[in-house]
């Protein structure tokens, strides 16, 4: 059979991209990270990932015991570069923060959460900050009480170049501390990319393995990276 098809009607249509208006004027595309724990024979590693992956686990903390003596704990999310990406903008880092009220023998105490920390360039060998920040503080967990919710910040990022193999790094660090007491709290972060509810008990015979996330609160922990478009 001849081929009847006209010449120019045989060239495929080129790709078509579609961009955000918003993204297209400040020439900024946003990718989403999710944090978790990626534990390797029983360490912890935490990582960033766009993808939703089960965190080995959901919540990490730690325990407070007096207004006068507060506790901090520190996890660094990284996620390494496998291609040269510059990051220029508005960064957005969501936490799911709360505590838990474990002493049965005090009243008149709460407990009380709090995050801040940097955003890192690391090279392999130094750290740069490219900004900080600084969450309101979470008051509540008092005696058998789970309070949490999810505290946004907004960084402001320069423009900064990552080479192949460069990470990224979330700092966070966990400040805990009471009101009233001494009792015994528990604070801490919650980051499962599949946003399964914190799996730690409210049985007093937990002890310390108390859920700090209630479930009505979101698990997943959120890192928008702006990164530079060349349009």
């Amino acid at each position: 059979m001849v081929d009847k098809i006209p010449e120019e009607f045989r060239t495929s249509a080129g790709v078509i991209v579609s961009v955000d208006f918003e993204e297209f004027a400040s020439g900024t595309g946003y990718v989403v990270f999710k944090a978790g724990d990626a534990n390797n024979d029983g360490t912890p590693e935490y990582i960033l990932s766009n993808f939703d992956f089960y965190s080995t686990d959901i919540t990490t903390y730690s325990v407070v015991h007096s207004a006068s003596d507060p506790e901090t704990f520190e996890v660094n999310f990284d996620i390494k570069f496998n291609l040269q990406r510059t990051i220029k903008g508005d960064l957005i880092l969501s936490i799911p923060i709360g505590t838990y009220g474990h002493d049965q023998t005090v009243t008149g105490y709460g407990v009380i959460v709090e995050v801040s920390g940097n955003i890192y360039h690391y090279d392999g060998s130094t750290e740069t900050s490219l900004g900080t920040f600084q969450s309101e503080q979470v008051t509540g967990g008092t005696k058998n009480v789970t309070k949490s919710q999810i505290v946004t910040m907004k960084i402001p990022i320069a423009a900064t170049k990552f080479q192949k193999d460069e990470i990224l790094r979330v700092e966070v660090i966990v400040e805990g501390n009471m009101t009233g007491g001494p009792a015994n709290g528990i604070y801490g972060l919650g980051h499962d990319p599949r946003n399964r509810n914190d799996d730690r008990t409210d049985s007093e015979s937990a002890g310390n393995k108390r859920k700090v996330i209630s479930d009505d609160t979101d698990t997943i922990m959120e890192v928008q990276v702006p990164f530079d478009r060349d349009l």
